[in-house]
């Protein structure tokens, strides 16, 4: 029964503030361990990417709640991207979950009682300039991320404009104005 709790049953609603996703390249040998049994590192040309998403949201709430009682909170989530590939039947892409930080223990206890997020609580220093956001984020044990060497512009995986777009189309982020979802594992 808490296992359906955690499937989010409630809707949600927020004010996103600030969203900022960044994405790595690494090569597949370094991701490769950190896939559980029976997902598959979502690769091209040999290189497995990490997503790392930052968000400030205001009044975070249930929708049957008062905007009143809404939270303020800065979430942060690390993904690797992922497929699971069943015998039969069609492939899934999503994004498997490294870690989530918060930075309210409310945040974690509520966040890891409703959703299978992992969250654990941060410390978030948010500085916001004219033309510059700058966000320093602080947890008791860094996620395990390889270190790879900082590839210079030529040896990128992408070959052109056409190519880096035509890879972001399976994994748009989900408006939660809309009905889509993400897998997320």
């Amino acid at each position: 029964m808490l296992y359906l709790l955690k499937r989010h049953p409630i809707p949600i609603k927020a004010f996103f503030r600030h969203s900022l996703v960044l994405t790595y390249a690494f090569p597949e040998s370094l991701l490769e361990p950190l896939m559980p049994p029976g997902l598959v590192l979502d690769t091209y040309e040999g290189f497995g990417f990490v997503a790392i998403a930052m968000v400030q949201t205001q009044r975070l709430r249930p929708v049957f709640v008062p905007q009143a009682l809404g939270q303020d909170f800065f979430l942060t989530g690390y993904r690797i991207f992922a497929r699971f590939e069943p015998a039969a039947g069609r492939k899934l892409r999503g994004l498997r979950i490294l870690r989530s930080d918060v930075n309210r223990r409310l945040m974690v206890w509520v966040g890891n009682l409703l959703t299978h997020y992992k969250y654990r609580k941060a410390s978030v220093a948010l500085r916001e300039g004219r033309e510059m956001l700058d966000i320093e984020i602080k947890t008791p044990s860094s996620p395990t991320l390889p270190a790879a060497p900082r590839p210079s512009r030529m040896a990128l995986p992408f070959g052109s404009l056409v190519t880096r777009g035509s890879l972001r189309a399976p994994y748009r982020l989900h408006s939660t104005m809309r009905k889509r979802r993400i897998q997320s594992w």
